[in-house]
């Protein structure tokens, strides 16, 4: 048998034993089942003290003058394969509204 022949037919069983090997790991890293909590914060300043447009404008909340407001928007989002149940999310300081008056 030829040199070249058996370097070809040892150079396909090499790439496609690579082949196999680098799909076997990215089903194996599927396949593991973890739960993997994400987050993203989205903020919108709707009122600013240092910027006035309107000057005789005032914003009031329970007599509290409110010079700076902010909303934010919050998205949970689960990028693992295992679903996170309630369970997972009890603790001491639950998520809850709430607003601070400086």
């Amino acid at each position: 048998m030829n040199t070249d022949v058996i370097n070809i037919v040892f150079g396909i069983i090499g790439t496609i034993g690579t082949v196999l090997g680098v799909v076997g790991l990215i089903l194996a890293k599927r396949g593991v089942k973890k739960k993997e909590p994400v987050f993203s914060i989205k903020s919108n300043n709707l009122i600013s003290s240092s910027i006035s447009i309107l000057e005789n404008l005032n914003i009031t909340y329970k007599d509290y003058k409110v010079e700076s407001l902010t909303v934010a928007k919050i998205l949970f989002d689960n990028q693992g394969a295992e679903t996170i149940t309630r369970q997972d999310t009890e603790t001491i300081n639950p998520l809850r509204g709430c607003y601070e008056l400086s």
